[in-house]
């Protein structure tokens, strides 16, 4: 089963959503081609390199980059803020710079469950806000 899209906010082009880790190992090619074929430019992970291996992505950012789709990285442990807010802010902003060019960005954390990792942060209502004003 593939990783659904759940889109956070729709602004024609625009798009954010989030959705599940991707499937590792010999389906991530899988996973990659179908965020390709659903108009996906951007993706973010939320897992941190511990999960990243454990779950078979290690090769999730060069994959993305050999299949033209921008990989951004900002781990954040499971139940946890981010460590670096300087980071956070920074994605955040490319985020938002990613969106107001037509791309659609879709963040993906271990499960999509994403109240705890994806969207806890004050940082990242301000990319809400953004969006519901458009």
């Amino acid at each position: 089963m593939r990783a659904e899209l759940y889109r956070i906010e729709r602004i024609d082009p625009r798009a954010l959503s989030i959705m599940a880790r991707p499937r590792g190992g010999d389906w991530l090619m899988d996973e990659i081609q179908a965020w390709q074929a659903a108009g996906v430019d951007v993706i973010v992970s939320l897992l941190t390199l511990e999960e990243q291996t454990e779950l078979g992505l290690d090769e999730e950012a060069l994959l993305c980059a050999q299949h033209q789709l921008a990989f951004w990285s900002l781990p954040i442990p499971d139940r946890a803020l981010p460590g670096d807010a300087a980071a956070a802010d920074r994605l955040i902003e490319e985020i938002l710079a990613a969106l107001n060019a037509g791309k659609h960005v879709a963040v993906h954390c271990r499960m999509a469950l994403g109240a705890q990792r994806c969207w806890p942060l004050p940082r990242w209502s301000r990319l809400v806000t953004h969006l519901s004003r458009r």
